[in-house]
């Protein structure tokens, strides 16, 4: 299915993670321009998932205000069992990946390095 061929419009939806730094959520509701937020909840370090150091910040702002939050891990995994396996290595961030609500879906995304050898992205 194209975008032509939806019926309705695509939602504006923020990518949001540590590099973005401190965010004025309350400009980002009042411009209403914007559907929903994309937050990085956990990176991938020598194949070790960690808790994005935003993460916990970014999703109390958005929660807070009403705004639709989804959440993403960034990683080199490129199977989904190589997925599980690193996020069983720690309980306490499987815990918070999949034990968190979110509004938007969660997604398994490649880093940009194993994008362009394998062409994947992972959603639930």
């Amino acid at each position: 299915m194209t975008q032509k061929d939806r019926k309705t419009p695509p939602l504006a939806v923020l990518d949001v993670s540590r590099w973005q730094g401190r965010i004025d959520w309350d400009a980002v509701q009042r411009s209403g321009k914007i559907d929903g937020v994309m937050l990085r909840v956990l990176g991938s370090k020598n194949g070790k998932p960690y808790l994005d150091p935003m993460f916990e910040e970014h999703y109390a702002a958005c929660t807070s205000r009403g705004i639709p939050v989804g959440g993403y891990y960034y990683t080199c995994a490129v199977t989904p069992r190589q997925t599980a396996e690193e996020l069983a290595a720690d309980p306490m961030v499987r815990k918070v990946y999949l034990g968190q609500h979110f509004e938007l879906k969660k997604s398994h995304q490649l880093t940009q390095e194993m994008k362009n050898r394998k062409g994947q992205e992972v959603n639930e």
